[in-house]
């Protein structure tokens, strides 16, 4: 969907949730935090495996498994 976040810097965004994070990390779709492996806190932290969000699996895999969710499979 179109909408505006702010800190986002894009303009295209997964329906549902938004979640704030304080610096360094960007704010972000709350599903997308368990392809992260990440668990937001209190006051904008975020608990993650490394040292700023980021995903833990090559971006065209994690399309590929989000495309499986959403299509059923097909």
């Amino acid at each position: 969907m179109e909408a505006k976040r702010a800190r986002a810097g894009r303009s295209v965004f997964l329906p549902g949730e938004w979640t704030e994070l304080k610096a360094p990390h960007l704010p972000v779709e709350t599903v997308k935090l368990a392809s992260h492996l990440a668990s937001p806190l209190w006051r904008g932290e975020v608990l993650a495996p490394f040292v700023r969000l980021l995903p833990t699996a090559p971006l065209h895999g994690l399309f590929a498994q989000a495309w499986a969710r959403t299509s059923g499979g097909a």
